[in-house]
């Protein structure tokens, strides 16, 4: 068989490099998680405060069109088809 002989200083520093990569890749990829994570909520934040402002627009939307209707019988602005526009989404269904 063939044997090698590896001082130990050499046996030493190589396992601490080793380690040392280890440990680096390691901090890499938690950080990275977190990051990724951080990101994700972010985005889930945000989607929610769209939501929330989509909903108000529809809501300003039906009281402009009672409001209207109120106060200019005579005007026939159906609002109606402009919140079906608000309300499609990208396939084409309506969410409400």
């Amino acid at each position: 068989m063939i044997e090698v002989a590896i001082d130990p200083t050499v046996a030493v520093i190589i396992g601490a490099l080793v380690s040392a990569g280890v440990g680096a890749l390691t901090w890499w990829l938690k950080n990275r998680k977190n990051k990724e994570e951080k990101q994700h909520k972010t985005i889930d934040d945000l989607s929610k405060q769209v939501w929330r402002i989509e909903k108000a627009v529809l809501v300003l939307v039906k009281l402009l069109d009672k409001q209207i209707a109120k106060s200019h019988p005579e005007l026939d602005q159906d609002l109606s088809e402009i919140i079906d526009e608000l309300l499609e989404d990208k396939r084409g269904n309506t969410d409400y």
